[in-house]
């Protein structure tokens, strides 16, 4: 279910969300951005007026390109990360075909592919105890009911660990959306 619900909501349904949630934050950055350029301008245009600064004309060019990386780093970012996402949708879709289907957050349909691809899933049903307490079916022992109890542990570890990293994946999309306008200056300036 953690994986389902990670793949659902960092994947498959992140552009139904994302926009609503995420553009008030991203225009506060900007916001504030936008405020810290206008008093470096303030700064070097005083110095400008006073003869003091000749470094107006290197500054307006750089101003240029600030104004247009923080406006337009919302939807250059938006863009990149749907394109990250189409393709982890593909990769997805190729893995289970019937989850284009699935919508809702408690189907698994990846989780069952991978047990039934490994074969763990026949092995479960197949075990199966008698009446008097004896055990029948493929499994006649203890030690193999524990090797698969122990399988079926490391999966779902396995899984676990591809849930937390998929989440991990979705905050930092949201930082790097909501951050843009100071990541975009950055790699500019």
């Amino acid at each position: 279910v953690v994986l389902q619900g990670a793949i659902n909501f960092g994947i498959l349904h992140f552009a139904t969300w994302a926009g609503d949630s995420l553009y008030p934050l991203w225009a506060l950055v900007r916001d504030i951005l936008s405020t810290a350029s206008i008093f470096v301008a303030i700064y070097f245009i005083f110095f400008y007026i006073i003869g003091k600064g000749d470094d107006l004309k290197k500054f307006l060019p750089w101003l240029f390109i600030f104004a247009l990386t923080v406006n337009f780093s919302y939807p250059v970012s938006r863009g990149l990360i749907d394109l990250s996402n189409v393709a982890a949708n593909s990769v997805y879709q190729s893995a289970v075909p019937e989850a284009q289907t699935s919508t809702s957050i408690t189907d698994a349909p990846l989780t069952f592919k991978i047990v039934q691809a490994l074969g763990i899933q026949r092995s479960i049903l197949s075990f199966d105890v008698g009446a008097a307490g004896s055990v029948a079916g493929s499994i006649q022992s203890v030690a193999p009911a524990l090797a698969l109890f122990l399988c079926l542990v490391y999966i779902d570890y396995i899984l676990f660990q591809i849930a937390i990293l998929l989440m991990v994946r979705l905050l930092t999309l949201i930082g790097c959306i909501i951050f843009s306008p100071l990541l975009f200056v950055d790699i500019i300036v």
